[in-house]
């Protein structure tokens, strides 16, 4: 018999590989490519805190492969004494955000005390929670090459960007930004051409895993 952890993993599985597959668009495409992307490490937790998905930053920050820990509770790869409190998260759940540290496990028994932003998030039609270790020195660099190109990207290039980040449409940044369409559009164009991206959201990827924008942007899509 399987156990409840294997099941909760084969179910979630199921349920990442409809939201991110070709068929994902918007909004969550974006979000997808750029939890993937991010420098910063990342997880999602369902509202019983059973890990849902990490992303690779977290896996090098932690040592642990997606295998590992989805479907089971994140509470088994924290201290015990630095676990959340029911009362913090009863808060996180009702007020959509929570602030702190913690001592993490790392895979090969040492340990690790990271701060981290948590939020409380609609993806895929279920409520989730993005917990994001907000120290970028924390995490792997992207490659020197990627950071020289990125800050050639205007401060209007990263509005753009940051924009797109959070599910808006081109229309909408231009309208947001008091500015016409396609020099919304043009902004976009400049900066896939400076960072060698191919699409909008590669765009997102590459410009979050320099730290250039903050991932929690992506957590509210207006």
């Amino acid at each position: 018999m399987r156990s409840a952890a294997a099941a909760r993993g084969s179910r979630d599985g199921a349920w990442l590989q409809a939201v991110t597959g070709p068929r994902s668009q918007g909004w969550e495409s974006l979000f997808w490519s750029s939890f993937h992307a991010a420098a910063n490490a990342m997880v999602l937790l369902d509202p019983e805190r059973v890990i849902i998905a990490i992303n690779p930053a977290s896996t090098r920050l932690f040592g642990y492969a997606n295998s590992d820990v989805i479907g089971h509770r994140s509470d088994r790869f924290v201290s015990a004494g630095s676990r959340l409190r029911e009362s913090h998260w009863a808060s996180l759940l009702r007020t959509g955000s929570v602030k702190g540290a913690r001592q993490s496990l790392h895979k090969d028994g040492s340990r690790l005390v990271v701060p981290f932003d948590a939020t409380c998030e609609i993806i895929g039609g279920r409520q989730l929670i993005l917990w994001v270790v907000p120290q970028k020195e924390l995490t792997p660099q992207p490659s020197p090459d990627t950071e020289r190109h990125a800050e050639e990207l205007t401060a209007r290039e990263l509005e753009v960007i940051a924009g797109l980040a959070s599910g808006k449409r081109v229309h909408e940044i231009a309208r947001q930004l008091v500015i016409s369409p396609s020099t919304a559009q043009t902004h976009v164009r400049n900066a896939m051409l400076k960072l060698g991206t191919r699409s909008q959201a590669q765009l997102v990827a590459t410009v979050l895993a320099t730290g250039m924008l903050d991932p929690r942007q992506l957590g509210r899509p207006r």
